[in-house]
Formats: structure tokens, sequence, C-alpha cells
């Protein structure tokens, strides 16, 4: 009775090892169900999926357009103080100049 047991026993384990399928696996592999099977297309070769790579894709582009704007703002900045710093030199070499006159003017009296 003992051996009957244990040969319903050994039986009943070996249907179940031959029972596993390839989702059972990969569940314990922690891969994605259906993945063992047909093609795998969805994510055409990228880290993400395409739902989420185009939301990445925007999210890129509105910062990217946000960096072109304060580089603008920057650069409008910086000509605006190029010029104000030309004039101050223009003014600066106006005064130098007639100081040279009126120094030139009393050495020649």
């Amino acid at each position: 009775m003992f051996k009957k047991f244990t040969n319903l026993i050994w039986m009943f384990f070996m249907i179940q090892l031959l029972l596993i399928t390839p989702e059972v696996l990969a569940k314990k592999e922690e891969v994605p169900g259906g993945w063992l099977k047909g093609e795998k297309k969805g994510w055409q070769g990228q880290d993400v999926p395409p739902g989420l790579s185009k939301k990445e894709a925007e999210k890129v582009r509105k910062e990217a357009e946000k960096v072109r704007k304060e580089a603008e703002k920057a650069t409008v900045l910086a000509q605006k103080k190029a010029k104000q710093v030309q004039k101050e030199v223009v003014k600066k070499a106006q005064q130098v100049e007639k100081r040279a006159n009126v120094v030139h003017k009393k050495a020649v009296v």
C-alpha cells in the first residue's frame, strides 16, 4: 500500500513537470506573459514602450524649446550690453580727445 501511494505521488509529480508551460516558466523568470510566443515588435528596439517614448520625446522637445528661448534672451541681453559698453567707450574716447586738444592748445600758446 505504501509503495502504491509513493508511486502515485511520483506519477503526480512527473505529470506536473510535463504540464509546465512556457508561460509558467516566464512568470518564474519575470518575463512578460506571451513573451516566449510570437514576434516582438512593440518596442521597435527602444528601451521604452512606444507610448512612453512619444511622451519622452515631447518632453525633450519642450525642454529644448525652453533652452532655445533662454539662449535667445541671453543673446539679446548680451547685444544690449555690448551696445551700452560701446557707447561708453565712444564717450570716454571723446572726453580724452577733448582733453588732448586742450592740452595741445595750452602747449602751443
